[in-house]
């Protein structure tokens, strides 16, 4: 993890508060190296000192960035905002999507939030938007 975390720290810094820009380009900077690593998930888990992202890439789950704990609820809000979903609502699960523009490639994102012990867990599956279907038929 090391120097990536790092510039996520830059992003978010070290503060107790984060501004919506802040979350707002660390949420596009998790999706858009997500989609270039290939990762079909994205995992967002509080821990107790670090709240800890993975990218789930060929099958397996790889812990990537760790970030500071105070960030998580401003995360998981604003991804909730993106997918519609209620920002009040954490004790129940929640699913929800929305589209985003990653390098010209139109990214769909399912995203269901759970709470858990320590605060809210957040999985955002990526799919890749397809064209026409493909005829089976032919």
């Amino acid at each position: 993890m090391g120097a990536k975390d790092s510039l996520m720290g830059r992003l978010l810094g070290n503060a107790d508060k984060f501004t919506d820009k802040q979350v707002a380009e660390t949420l596009a900077m998790l999706v858009e190296n997500g989609v270039k690593r290939g990762a079909s998930d994205i995992h967002i888990e509080p821990h107790e000192r670090f709240v800890l992202v993975r990218y789930r890439i060929d099958g397996a789950l790889l812990g990537v960035y760790k970030l500071p704990r105070p960030a998580l609820g401003t995360i998981i809000t604003q991804a909730k905002a993106l997918a519609g979903l209620s920002a009040l609502e954490t004790h129940l699960p929640q699913e929800g999507e929305y589209a985003v523009s990653v390098s010209g490639r139109q990214i769909e994102i399912r995203l269901s939030t759970m709470p858990v012990y320590g605060g809210e867990k957040a999985v955002m599956h990526l799919t890749e938007e397809r064209g026409d279907p493909i005829d089976l038929t032919a």
